[in-house]
This record gives C-alpha cells, structure tokens and sequence, in this order.
C-alpha cells in the first residue's frame, strides 16, 4: 500500500490541532480548511473504504476542490452538517454533491424550534406561551375582537348582492 497510513487518532488529532490554530472567520470570509479538514476526519473514521489506497496528493487535491465548492457556507454550517452526516449515510460517505444538498436542507431547518408546551388556546387560539394568549386570557388586558348582530347582518346582506 503506497502513501502514509493513518490510525484514527492521528486524523482526529490532525483536525483538532488545525482547528485549533485557526482563527475564528469574521462574517463574509470563507470556510476556515480546519472545518474540511475535520469533515475528511470523521469520514475516514466512519467509512473505512472512504479514501482507501489513495496518495496523499490526491487526498490534497480532493480536500480543496471541497473546500472550492463550499467555502462560502457558514462554518457553523458546515460543522453542524459535519455533525449529522454518518446519520443520514449509513454505509457509503456521501459525494460532493449529497454532502451540498444535506447543507441547504439544514439551512432549511427552521432557526427555533420552541422548547414550551406548544398547546394552542381554545379561547384566543393562540399559542398558550403567547404574550397574546396572556394578554387577552390570563390577564384580560385585551379583549378578542366581538362582532355585532349587526355587523353579521350587513356582511349577509352583501353576500346576497354578490349571487
């Protein structure tokens, strides 16, 4: 087998150490290497034919043609669907393109989901954690709009010109 071999924890300890002596991007800045770097990590870790028998040269060259495809994503991003990505492939690590389209699905996602009890309210129908909800149903601050057997009456009256 031609080329360096690697043990898991020298690719673990490559990724920390460059991640480490990188300096955090400021915004607008391209995708820091360490985050590459750490992503071929834990593929490698993961995947046990992923970059098999392949030189060190082209295993460089294949990390920057990444790197030139997703430099403009967030680092956050990235690490985040670096994170996620040995759940969504379970058996084969994912090309170029998967990897991109797992990014834009995670950018997506919604930013919050809420932590509270989502329940809606009967009364006011709306979410019982609500500054609306406690407004109008806990303090009685506000009060839901009522309509008026009149007003009811001259909305039939101007549906029945419509037909």
């Amino acid at each position: 087998m031609g080329g360096k071999q690697y043990t898991s924890g020298t690719i673990v300890n490559n990724a920390v150490t460059a991640q480490r002596r990188s300096q955090p991007a400021q915004i607008g800045e391209d995708l820091d290497k360490a985050y590459i770097n750490q992503l071929f990590g834990v593929m490698r870790l993961n995947y046990p034919s992923f970059l098999n028998d392949t030189s060190d040269a082209d295993i460089a060259s294949t990390k920057k043609l990444w790197w030139s495809y997703l430099k403009h994503y967030d680092q956050a991003l990235v690490h985040k669907a670096t994170l996620k990505v040995v759940e969504k492939f379970k058996k084969f690590a994912p090309t170029l393109g998967e990897f991109k389209e797992m990014l834009e699905d995670i950018k997506q996602e919604p930013a919050h989901r809420p932590s509270r009890d989502t329940k809606i309210c009967q009364v006011c129908r709306s979410y019982t954690f609500t500054q609306h909800h406690h407004d109008i149903c806990i303090t009685g601050v506000k009060s839901i709009y009522e309509v008026t057997d009149e007003q009811i009456a001259e909305a039939k009256k101007i549906f029945a010109r419509l037909k």
